[in-house]
């Protein structure tokens, strides 16, 4: 696993940024090697955290369009293509490769996902890493500041996802049984106070890029 903290042209480097970054790094490894047992986790690069200057400036990532995609996809679309730039691949046999911009889409644009080995995240996230409130994207919102637990969740959702670990089916085809709590629902929200199921463990387990681990921590406070 790779972090790399994206900053734009018109914005400077943030030490906060990075350390909620590497703080978040190490919450989600001990929280998996918590949740999976027998002292597997994922691991993270060294450093697990890697900077690099971008020459866009943060308003172009939502206002350039991009051929053959709708408006609400560009901030995503070209925030990969610059991570590209940069370095990251989402077809990295290797590594996975979480990319936090320090950029927020437009009103009704995607804020994060991910494809591939490349999970895209937005300015807000870094921004609740840091303990410091959201930015609005919309008129009429006001700005949030959920607990730092909250963004954490959000490093370790698509992590996951990226290795194959799929929302719950009950959940997504609105069925009674839908384990809501679960990482894969609505318990990012609640992060680190949630579990995986049963059978993402098992996805997990089976991922090359899942291992035995030595971590001599407990898992720390968000």
């Amino acid at each position: 696993m790779r972090v790399l903290y994206l900053v734009p042209a018109d914005k400077a480097h943030q030490q906060a940024y990075q350390n909620g970054l590497e703080a978040s790094a190490l919450h989600v490894q001990v929280w998996l090697r918590d949740q999976l047992g027998d002292h597997r986790s994922v691991t993270f690069a060294s450093p697990a955290v890697v900077s690099k200057s971008s020459t866009r400036s943060s308003a172009w990532f939502a206002a350039n369009a991009v051929s053959g995609i709708a408006q609400d996809g560009w901030f995503i679309a070209n925030a990969r293509e610059e991570a590209k730039r940069a370095g990251a691949r989402d077809d990295d046999p290797e590594t996975v490769w979480l990319v936090y911009l320090d950029a927020n889409p437009a009103c009704g644009q995607n804020g994060s996902t991910v494809s591939g080995h490349l999970a895209v995240y937005g300015a807000n996230d870094l921004h609740g890493m840091a303990g410091q409130p959201t930015t609005p994207t919309c008129s009429g919102e006001k700005p949030q500041s959920p607990s730092v637990c909250r963004w954490y969740g959000g490093m370790v959702y698509w992590l996951v996802f990226s290795l194959g670990v799929p929302q719950p089916a009950a959940c997504v085809n609105k069925q009674p049984d839908c384990p809501a709590s679960t990482l894969m629902w609505a318990g990012l929200h609640s992060y680190p106070k949630t579990s995986l199921l049963e059978s993402d463990k098992a996805i997990l387990r089976k991922s090359p890029f899942v291992a035995p681990i030595v971590l001599y921590v407990n898992l720390p406070p968000c």
